[in-house]
This record gives C-alpha cells, sequence and structure tokens, in this order.
C-alpha cells in the first residue's frame, strides 16, 4: 500500500530538452507548465554515456533539442523509448533519414507549433502532486542524478521569493 505521508507523485508527460538558453526553450517551458507536462532539462555538455543513461532511466519518448544535440543523440548507441525528436534548429534531409531509420521521427520546432495552432486544448488542471520537473546534474562526478520536484515544490519557492528583501536581489 501506499506510505499516506509520502503522497504519490503524478506525471502527466515528460518532455526533454536539451538546448542552450533560447527563446524556443522558454515557449517550451510555458507551454509544458500550462498543460502540466514534466520537463526534464538536460545538459549540452552531457556526453553520451549521460544521454543514453537518462533515456533508459526516464522512458522518455519526446525531445526537444537543437543542432549540438542532433549531434550527441546520431552517436547514441541506443535510444530506447524515443519516439520523437523535434528540433530548434534547422535540419537536414540526411539527419531526418537517419533518425528515421532508428524508428525516431525527426521535425522541427515550427512544425510542432504549426500542428499545435489547429488543435488548441484547454489548459491542464495542475494539481499540487503533479510532476513539475525532473532536475539533473551535470554529471560531472559520474552518472547524473535527479531531484524531483513537483508543483507544489515549484509554487513553494516562488512563494519564498516574494518575501525576499530588497537588498538580497
Amino acid at each position: 500500500l501506499p506510505d499516506p505521508s509520502k503522497p504519490e507523485i503524478n506525471i502527466v508527460f515528460a518532455v526533454i530538452v536539451l538546448s542552450k538558453n533560447m527563446e524556443e526553450w522558454v515557449i517550451l517551458d510555458l507551454a509544458n507548465s500550462l498543460y502540466n507536462n514534466t520537463m526534464v532539462p538536460f545538459y549540452e555538455t552531457y556526453n553520451v554515456d549521460n544521454i543514453e543513461f537518462v533515456l533508459e532511466l526516464t522512458g522518455i519518448i519526446s525531445i526537444f533539442t537543437n543542432s549540438v544535440g542532433l549531434e550527441k543523440f546520431q552517436k547514441v548507441n541506443s535510444l530506447f523509448n524515443l519516439k520523437n525528436l523535434i528540433s530548434m534548429d534547422p535540419i537536414t534531409e540526411q539527419q531526418k533519414q537517419f533518425f528515421s531509420k532508428k524508428g525516431v521521427n525527426l521535425i522541427t520546432f515550427q512544425t510542432v507549433v504549426k500542428e499545435g495552432e489547429k488543435k488548441i486544448a484547454d489548459f491542464a488542471n495542475v494539481h499540487s502532486n503533479d510532476l513539475f520537473t525532473f532536475s539533473f546534474t551535470s554529471g560531472t562526478t559520474g552518472q547524473p542524478k535527479a531531484v524531483m520536484l513537483t508543483q507544489e515544490n515549484a509554487i513553494a519557492a516562488v512563494a519564498a521569493g516574494q518575501n525576499l528583501d530588497d537588498r538580497i536581489c
């Protein structure tokens, strides 16, 4: 039986993002929050072993990335459950063919946005125990380690920030 002192954490749908900071990253983060998808940020510095480890651990099916990430995913031996790679940078026909042979659909961020405009959905009902993010370490001292933060954790962090003294900020 579940331990009542440790409520179950709900994961609706998780999305990994491997990219430098860019406009598309912010849009993705906000959209995932509105639709109650769990964001799982990756570091661009992850090596192939780190990427494979996290792919296996999370069972993730969709990843948003940039050209740096696409190069790394081409070197990964196993993509595990990955079905969709969404590039925030331009893609080539060769890249599409490469990932297609591995059973992965490679599309652009702009394609996702255009398709989403055709299928506007209501925002999700978010609950305190829904998972907001997996926050992984950089993996510099071994395999990345993760902490799971719920929506309640995120709200608590924002609320705590509202009480900061102007001298600290």
